[in-house]
């Protein structure tokens, strides 16, 4: 390995639930969305509605990820 010179990595952040974005917005989310007229309440409802199918997404994105790791 150390005379490899490549690297490969896998980085995602799949915690974004509809509480998370209404945490984030609460403590910086005017410093955040200064100026673009982006509406905190519309971004939180967004991410509620779209909460389930990001699971699914995520749940199907490793098992993917650990088919390709370990085989079938």
């Amino acid at each position: 390995m150390e005379d490899n010179p490549r690297v490969v990595g896998l980085q995602f952040d799949n915690h974004a639930a509809a509480r998370d974005v209404a945490t984030w917005l609460q403590h910086d989310g005017e410093w955040a969305l200064a100026g673009s007229g982006a509406d905190p309440a519309a971004i939180t409802a967004h991410a509620l509605a779209q909460e389930a199918a990001m699971g699914r997404e995520f749940r199907l994105f490793m098992a993917n990820f650990f088919r390709l790791i370990w085989g079938p």
